[in-house]
């Protein structure tokens, strides 16, 4: 009916291995520096639709084109070397106007 002990001391050092990879994974994600690199801008919904003077339901339809994001809790975000790529192949002038003056 209960667990015996080495059933227990197995589960306890599973547990633990666990807990100490996740530590190891989120310190290596915490220094977005290291991740992105030093120069990489990182952009929201909100710095993006300033930029190239689109709504946000503009940025959705780009998103479903392919434009590549992240998202960090409910927040999206764009790396702006990805958003150049995206307009520079899918845009039209006004777009690429946009984005050299807003970058």
């Amino acid at each position: 009916m209960f667990p015996n002990n080495e059933y227990i001391e197995k589960w306890m050092q599973q547990i633990s291995s666990d807990v100490r990879q996740i530590l190891r994974n989120q310190k290596a994600l915490n220094g977005e520096k290291e991740v992105f690199g030093k120069d990489e801008k990182i952009l929201d919904n909100q710095d993006l639709s300033r930029i190239l003077k689109v709504s946000y339901r503009t940025l959705d339809r780009y998103r479903r084109k392919g434009l590549p994001f992240f998202k960090r809790g409910q927040k999206i975000h764009y790396k702006a070397s990805d958003v150049k790529e995206f307009v520079f192949n899918n845009g039209d002038a006004w777009d690429k106007k946009n984005l050299e003056a807003g970058m």
